[in-house]
This record gives structure tokens, C-alpha cells and sequence, in this order.
């Protein structure tokens, strides 16, 4: 048993974690591309998908948590107005554009193929949609040790090394910070996600032709 399956049932009590002002932060971030009626927002590695719930609320939408872990998803299930979806970040089981906009939250470090997730979140969000990544600074020290202790294989950047990042794999925006330890990426699917302007694309088309 990994992990997130036997701490969801902590998750489930003490993940409730954002303030009324946080959540309109950042459904402000997502709001401009999602329409006021029939918008779709992608909550991957949403675990127990509190958040989408509280997004909900002020920011009218239906949300679809995806997750792999089936602790996560039982609480998932649970709550009024969210989609539950099995599955990994880099192997999102769910059409191209469907979404208007994503969020990832304190998730992107934990995603073992993180070229393969922005792929996924370039291929499943509309060209021009919102995507916002919720992240811990690495400089933090205590939080470095929390998190290496829950997953050895996690991946933390700082904002500057975060923007970097995601920009050479085509997806431009700005890091927000809101506190000394976390902050918010900000940025939008790029227009054209051919495999000239979608660099994390075209190492995933290849990994596929190759039978990887």
C-alpha cells in the first residue's frame, strides 16, 4: 500500500486547507476561459477532491478529479457536483480539448513523469486555456524533508526553475508567490501543440512509435 492510499482517510479530515479569500484566488485564475455556463475544469491529482468542491462554489462548473489512487477516489465520489476519473497524469483517459481550463494542486512534484503530465494537460485543455499549477517552494527546507519523507521520488522546483520548466516545453506564463513557501503558476495551452511548438508532446509521440 502506497502512500496516498493509506494517508487519505488524513487527507479527507485535515486537507480542507484553503481560506474563502484562497479559493477565489484561485478560481479568479482559472475564471477567464471558463465560460459562465457549461464549462469543464480538469482537477488532476485531485485526491479527494476538496478542492474542486470549494471551486465550485464560486465558480460555477463541472469538475473532474483525476486521480490514481482508489483511497482518494472513495472520498472523491463523495462530493456533490465532482466527476471522479481513474487514472495517472501522464495517461489522462479522457478525449482531447475536453477541458476549458485545469488545476493541479500541490500535485505536479509527485507526478513521476512530469514531461508526460504537461503532454497530457497540453492535449486534454483547449488551445488557449487556463492552467494553473499550485506548488511548494523547494527553498523551504522543512517542507523539502516533508515531502522528500512522503515520496522519495518527488520533483519540487522554485517558481523561477518551475516557469523555466514549463516554458521550454511550450506552455508561457508567470509564478505568483503567496506565502515563503508555496506559490501559483499561471499560464495558458498554447494555440498551436504541433510537435515544432509542443516539445513535451513530441518526446511523448515518439516514446509511443517506439513501443516505450
Amino acid at each position: 500500500m502506497g502512500f496516498f492510499d493509506w494517508s487519505a482517510p488524513f487527507f479527507e479530515a485535515f486537507g480542507d486547507r484553503w481560506s474563502d479569500v484562497r479559493v477565489r484566488e484561485i478560481a479568479d485564475a482559472l475564471r477567464p476561459t471558463v465560460p459562465d455556463a457549461g464549462g469543464r475544469v480538469l482537477d488532476l491529482g485531485g485526491g479527494t477532491g476538496v478542492l474542486s468542491a470549494r471551486l465550485a462554489q464560486v465558480l460555477p462548473a463541472e469538475y473532474s478529479v483525476v486521480d490514481p489512487t482508489p483511497a482518494m477516489e472513495h472520498y472523491a465520489r463523495k462530493r456533490t457536483g465532482v466527476i471522479t476519473v481513474h487514472g495517472k497524469a501522464e495517461a489522462i483517459p479522457l478525449p482531447d480539448a475536453a477541458f476549458d481550463a485545469a488545476v493541479v494542486s500541490d500535485a505536479f512534484h509527485h507526478f513521476p513523469d512530469q514531461d508526460g503530465a504537461v503532454a497530457e494537460l497540453l492535449r486534454v485543455v483547449k488551445p488557449g486555456g487556463r492552467l494553473v499549477i499550485l506548488e511548494f517552494d523547494r527553498r523551504s527546507r522543512l517542507l523539502f524533508l516533508m515531502e522528500r519523507i512522503a515520496d522519495p521520488r518527488g520533483r519540487l522546483f522554485t517558481p523561477e526553475e518551475l516557469c523555466e520548466y514549463l516554458g521550454s516545453r511550450g506552455v508561457r506564463g508567470t509564478c505568483v508567490p503567496r506565502s515563503g513557501w508555496t506559490y501559483d503558476f499561471i499560464g495558458e495551452v498554447p494555440p498551436a501543440r504541433d510537435a515544432a511548438s509542443d516539445p513535451a508532446g513530441a518526446v511523448r509521440a515518439d516514446a509511443r512509435s517506439s513501443g516505450a
